[in-house]
């Protein structure tokens, strides 16, 4: 299970990472779920899927994504570190990490998301994003 406390802040409130995949550079796709506490899921309003992308010079494409639930939004300003503690977790992800990286936060859902996505919504979503992020990719 990929739960983890935030301890950016004083309040410890739990991150619920979910699913990662990484984008090898022959247009495949290796992707992960992970479990985790269904109660936990439903208690968390804000999910979250969030691209990990490579700009060089003017080429910028998807190299790795991952879907949390958590009740911090994109204007909370430990929301980054929060994304960031995600990435650590996961050693695939941290691979990819490096000073060309940007990290693009989506908020899919808003306090009614009971249901995880499937694992199929979540690769569709991370295609979609490819295909509107990567400059001159192929997803």
């Amino acid at each position: 299970m990929k739960t983890f406390r935030s301890n950016i802040d004083q309040d410890n409130r739990p991150v619920l990472l979910f699913f990662h995949c990484v984008f090898d550079g022959d247009e495949t796709i290796e992707h992960y779920m992970h479990e985790f506490d269904h109660e936990l899921y439903r208690s968390l309003p804000n999910l979250y899927a969030v691209c990990i992308a490579e700009t060089k010079k003017e080429h910028k494409k998807l190299t790795a994504g991952f879907f949390i639930k958590t009740d911090y939004t994109h204007h909370d300003s430990e929301f980054m570190g929060i994304l960031c503690k995600a990435i650590d977790l996961i050693p695939r992800l941290k691979k990819r990490i490096n000073e060309n990286s940007s990290l693009i936060p989506i908020r899919l859902g808003i306090d009614q998301e009971e249901i995880p996505p499937t694992e199929l919504e979540m690769l569709e979503v991370m295609v979609t994003q490819n295909l509107k992020i990567s400059v001159g990719g192929i997803a």
